[in-house]
């Protein structure tokens, strides 16, 4: 076992199976086709076209963009589950994961959440102070995917917030 390897399996608790960040990955997709089966079944209620239903309703725009949200997380989740599994990147993910688990909170899917938490609170030591956790991060030259995540996460949430605000006052 390599040093570097070694210096990463420390950051961690008793790493075995993935489950936490596993359930938290498959509930934002889980989200996605729940939304969608609510988007179709409004549509059948409504007898309109699904287009009809697009431009009418601004709430059901926010919708497909938590979806994507869920989505970008979902995908970013396996590189993630990926990465602690072979124990690489673990402040980089860290960083990610609370990034992700903030996002998902104020998108209103506790579910996510909850689970990201979770798994961050079973899976990583958090014993090291912050600014450790940072100069882990820089050595590790991670600081442009935690920053690319976290404007992608504030870019959907001002987004949301946007247009629920233009909604609410419509």
């Amino acid at each position: 076992m390599k040093r570097q390897e070694i210096h990463e399996k420390q950051k961690l608790k008793k790493f075995k199976n993935p489950r936490w960040l596993t359930w938290a990955k498959n509930v934002c997709i889980i989200m996605v086709i729940l939304f969608l089966v609510y988007v179709s079944l409004l549509s059948i209620q409504y007898k309109e076209g699904f287009s009809q239903l697009l431009s009418d309703n601004l709430f059901v725009i926010i919708g497909f963009i938590v979806c994507t949200m869920n989505i970008l997380v979902f995908y970013d989740m396996r590189n993630i589950i990926a990465h602690i599994e072979d124990y690489t990147d673990i402040d980089t993910n860290r960083l990610k994961l609370v990034v992700y688990g903030v996002g998902q909170l104020f998108m209103f899917n506790y579910a996510s959440a909850i689970l990201i938490f979770l798994s961050l609170y079973k899976y990583f030591r958090w014993d090291m102070g912050i600014k450790v956790i940072f100069g882990e991060v820089k050595k590790a030259q991670g600081f442009k995917n935690v920053a690319a995540s976290l404007v992608v996460v504030i870019f959907f949430l001002a987004l949301t917030y946007f247009i629920s605000f233009v909604a609410l006052t419509k």
